[in-house]
């Protein structure tokens, strides 16, 4: 077969093999994830309510006096639970977004990778027609060096013309041992090149080792910032408080207050309340209850809330002593407790809190003989701590 003829074939081989490559590329792509889109609700019907019409307030404020507390606290519970539901639904809303944004990136991903693998392909196909373009060049040699030997049996016959031809193939091979001489410098000079090129990527991967190395230490930063922003801090305020009277012994109701911009997850609490002397002693131990108190499971907290928690004294004082301890005369209200919860990214924290509670006036006595007053409270710096 000629020379042009192999031209020919490889040719065709050539495209054949690129035609094999786009059709593989074509049917072998990676799609794009069809993921499925959240779709809100329409909202509730016209005319519902929380708890149905059982807790329409126009049917509780008829109920008698005996039936109304419960069927307001059984009312009340239920739009607390529609409104932890709400934030649970937030929550699985937001990771479902983070899910979908995971899966494009894997998309993109995988599409650069598919890419990768085609250009490999492609780079074979090349080498593999260089090489064979390679073996058809030996072989025209082969010929021509055949023919070169029956040119010199022939010449053999006249030894003038022999002599003429052998300068000619000395002259001949001489310039091809210059041109593979001058081949041999520039391979040299194309050896080095490579090796500059070598070094210079090396150079490069230590550039990108240590750019990787800096994003990922600004990564972690930025998470640590970012949970620092967004995770709950519940404190402890000065709520309202009771005196004893007839009907009450002294309690106090510090508030609970979620200054963070999450919930806050499984919240308990231990308090306890005390008529104590003031000041408070620099030894006291503030004793808690062995059980923290909770809701049914557990207390969500959302952010910018707060929730009441109730101290009771233990025991009665002598009623000489009211107006002494309520003005803080040397004996006061005093309540204390610990606080502990969970954050979203699972982390336990603790809050302890210590209050003095005290009665002031508020206003000029009345004709009656009362005097308006108004709660106040100090921190005390001892027992105020959290994580």
């Amino acid at each position: 077969m000629s020379g042009r003829r192999w031209g020919y074939v490889i040719t065709a081989g050539g495209l054949a093999a690129l035609f094999g490559v786009w059709l593989t590329w074509w049917y072998s792509l990676p799609q794009q994830p069809r993921i499925a889109r959240y779709e809100a609700s329409q909202g509730p019907e016209r005319g519902y309510k929380l708890g149905g019409a059982a807790c329409d307030p126009k049917r509780l404020n008829a109920l008698p006096p005996e039936k109304a507390p419960s069927e307001r606290d059984r009312c009340a519970q239920i739009r607390e639970d529609h409104r932890v539901q709400q934030a649970v639904l937030f929550q699985a809303v937001r990771a479902n977004d983070l899910s979908e944004g995971n899966l494009r990136v894997a998309h993109q991903q995988a599409r650069i990778a598919f890419a990768q693998t085609i250009a490999t392909v492609l780079a074979f196909i090349a080498a593999s027609v260089a090489a064979v373009f390679a073996g058809l060049a030996v072989y025209h040699s082969k010929r021509s060096a055949d023919a070169d030997n029956e040119a010199l049996a022939e010449t053999r016959e006249a030894a003038g013309e022999a002599r003429a031809e052998a300068a000619r193939q000395a002259k001949r091979y001489t310039d091809q041992l210059g041109l593979m001489d001058q081949t041999m410098h520039y391979t040299a000079d194309n050896a080095a090149a490579m090796g500059r090129v070598a070094d210079a990527m090396a150079t490069n991967i230590e550039k990108i080792n240590e750019t990787v190395d800096i994003n990922r230490s600004i990564a972690a930063r930025q998470k640590i910032l970012g949970e620092g922003q967004l995770r709950a801090y519940v404190s402890v305020q000065i709520g309202g408080a009771l005196y004893q009277d007839d009907n009450y012994v002294f309690e106090a109701n510090p508030v609970l207050y979620n200054s963070g911009g999450t919930p806050a997850h499984k919240v308990t609490w231990r308090v306890a309340a005390a008529v104590l002397p003031v000041p408070l002693p620099d030894d006291f131990r503030f004793p808690l209850p062995e059980r923290p108190r909770r809701t049914a499971r557990s207390l969500l907290l959302p952010p910018q809330q707060t929730f009441e928690m109730r101290g009771i004294v233990d025991g009665r004082i002598e009623p000489g002593e009211v107006l002494r301890t309520k003005l803080g005369f040397g004996q006061a209200l005093y309540v204390w407790g610990v606080v502990s919860y969970r954050d979203i990214f699972r982390r336990s924290h603790r809050t302890t809190f210590a209050q003095q509670v005290f009665w002031r006036p508020s206003g000029p006595t009345g004709p009656d003989g009362t005097t308006p007053e108004i709660i106040r409270g100090s921190y005390l710096p001892h027992h105020n701590k959290s994580n």
